[in-house]
């Protein structure tokens, strides 16, 4: 399984931009490899997402686009299956920017704590971890969402 998590500019898919992307490769609970990179919008990076994220227009001035990296994700995620916490978000991101990412299969496991954990009043990934006992090493980064989605989908399971 492919554990998949992406930060944006924004949350419409149509005009906003891909900024930190993060996934792991999973197999019997052992992370076999990890993708990680930050991503040049070559665009502006809206405050509010400074202020969520920590990102902003000096921490990408040297990174790669997504075009610079988009075969090479895509590469990593062929074989397995996809998933992510509200993974549909992700999935549009990932579609604007190649029809090929279309050819993968999406889990979201949003749904899954939903049905596992009915009487949760919330269901913001942060808290869920915390109420399963996991430390959060701090959210709205890739890189620490996939392996906070990571410790979920050990605690309650596919």
């Amino acid at each position: 399984m492919i554990i998949l998590d992406l930060e944006t500019t924004g949350v419409n898919y149509k005009r906003d931009k891909i900024i930190d992307v993060a996934a792991l490769k999973v197999r019997g609970w052992k992370i076999l490899d990890t993708f990680e990179t930050l991503v040049n919008p070559l665009a502006p990076i809206p405050a509010k997402v400074t202020s969520l994220t920590g990102i902003n227009q000096s921490t990408v001035k040297g990174a790669p686009t997504f075009r610079e990296i988009q075969e090479d994700l895509y590469k990593f995620m062929r074989g397995h299956r996809i998933y992510g916490y509200n993974v549909a978000f992700d999935k549009r991101f990932l579609v604007k920017q190649s029809g090929k990412f279309l050819s993968f299969i999406y889990e979201d496991y949003l749904k899954s704590v939903k049905k596992k954990r009915p009487e949760y009043d919330t269901y913001k990934m942060e808290v869920v971890a915390k109420r399963l006992g996991i430390l959060v090493r701090g959210s709205h980064r890739a890189s620490n969402d996939v392996l906070t989605l990571f410790e979920i989908i050990k605690r309650l399971g596919c």
